[in-house]
């Protein structure tokens, strides 16, 4: 989105400022000679910037701007180094209580960076299947 909004502003500007330069080109004054340096410096800078940001942005269309993760650290991470990773569930209880910002400050604290986070309230059915291995004791039944 960014991208686009870019490329349509330097798009304005660069045939205002061709324009403008076509239309010094061909004027007869004496202003014309009487451009400063610093003036064609600037002009001159805003074509090379033109360039520049159009072959960056035909380079990025023809040539994958997908940047893919190092697949070297699988996505359970690395056990005793700073890639590792765990998973944290509050149970419901924890939740009414609203104990979840000190269960995170707890983390946080011991130096763990929160990368996600998802409320699930899982229906029957999900339950069910994730606690079927418990459906032989006697308190399945409450679950």
């Amino acid at each position: 989105m960014f991208a686009r909004t870019a490329t349509s502003t330097l798009r304005q500007v660069t045939r205002r400022q061709c324009a403008a330069l076509t239309t010094r080109g061909l004027s007869t004054s004496s202003s014309q000679g009487a451009r400063s340096a610093a003036a064609r410096f600037g002009t001159a800078a805003v074509a090379a910037a033109a360039v520049s940001f159009g072959y960056t942005m035909y380079k990025s269309k023809t040539e994958s701007s997908v940047v893919h993760a190092d697949s070297s650290v699988p996505i359970y991470g690395v056990a005793g180094t700073s890639k590792e990773r765990t998973f944290i569930a509050v149970k419901p209880d924890g939740v009414q209580r609203g104990l979840v910002s000190d269960i995170i400050a707890r983390f946080e604290r011991r130096g763990y960076k929160l990368v996600g986070m998802k409320l699930l309230v899982p229906s029957a059915a999900l339950a069910k299947e994730h606690y079927a291995d418990l459906s032989s004791k006697p308190f399945f039944a409450g679950l």
